[in-house]
């Protein structure tokens, strides 16, 4: 009876755990109401300053190591297709960069849907314009 016991506690809590850890690292609300457009759209015909809706695929997760300094804030890199290893030439057409804190609690390869919010317009020399993520939603 007590190995019943031992057994069902220890699979009740390793499932709870399971069903709640997406939510664990989340520091951000859920996607917000705003127009979904492409990582592209974004990049480069959406009138901006604006807030906006965009779909794509982490490619990559930025942390840089507590007591280092680093040329590139923490964030993440958005792809709009799900190629394991977009070139920076990839990137750079159909991707965007996102600098904010805690960015672990995304996953490379998984695709989210994000609301950023962009504060100023466009700057020609840049690849994509800076954006502040507002919220976000894993898509399943």
């Amino acid at each position: 009876m007590k190995a019943c016991l031992v057994i069902s506690s220890v699979l009740l809590l390793s499932s709870c755990s399971f069903l709640s850890s997406d939510e664990d690292l989340r520091t951000l609300p859920h996607v917000q109401n705003f127009d979904l457009v492409t990582i592209n759209q974004l990049n480069q015909s959406v009138p901006l300053p604006g807030s906006y809706n965009i779909r794509g695929y982490v490619a990559s997760v930025m942390k840089c190591p507590e007591k280092v300094l680093c040329i590139i804030a923490d964030g993440i890199s958005l792809y709009e297709d799900d190629s394991p290893n977009p070139s920076d030439e990839e990137l750079r057409e159909n991707g965007i960069y996102v600098a904010f804190e805690d960015p672990d609690q995304f996953k490379v390869g998984q695709r989210y849907e994000i609301s950023v919010q962009v504060d100023h317009e466009r700057i020609p020399e840049a690849a994509w314009p800076t954006c502040t993520i507002v919220g976000y939603d894993l898509i399943r």
